[in-house]
């Protein structure tokens, strides 16, 4: 299945995003004085895993956009939901086992929380863009051809 050129904007979007809210997080765990290989380690595991989690819910909504049947819609959504949440717990609950909360050191539990909200506030974001954007753009005058008759 090819992508639609609007998804793959908004995938940029969301991924680009990912990739600065992860930087600014690391930011702060260098200013704080707690950043180590395995922030970094964490930033890479779980911030690659939310954006697969969008890829993969993109291109779910991209096929069930073109299903007659709605009931065979929804149930690919919940399906692909589920697998999805399976996927992220799985992949957390590897990253906290293998943490310093866990019986190895890999990650940083703490690192592997926050990239778990970034594409929520990324995805806030862009709404609050296309508002404005819409908000500025400008509305045609009607008014001189609409003219009623009497």
């Amino acid at each position: 299945m090819a992508m639609d050129k609007t998804v793959l904007k908004e995938i940029k979007f969301v991924s680009l995003g990912m990739v600065i809210m992860c930087a600014l997080m690391n930011s702060v765990f260098l200013v704080i004085g707690k950043w180590d290989y395995h922030v970094l380690l964490s930033t890479i595991l779980m911030g690659g895993i939310m954006i697969l989690h969008f890829v993969l819910l993109c291109l779910t909504i991209q096929k069930v956009v073109n299903y007659e049947n709605r009931e065979d819609a929804q149930k690919l959504m919940k399906v692909s939901q589920m697998s999805r949440l399976l996927m992220i717990g799985v992949v957390l609950a590897i990253g906290i086992v293998l943490s310093e909360k866990g019986s190895l050191y890999v990650f940083s539990f703490w690192a592997l929380l926050p990239p778990l909200f970034f594409n929520r506030i990324t995805i806030m974001i862009r709404g609050a863009m296309i508002k404005k954007e819409d908000s500025n753009a400008e509305i045609p005058d009607d008014s001189e051809g609409s003219e009623e008759e009497n």
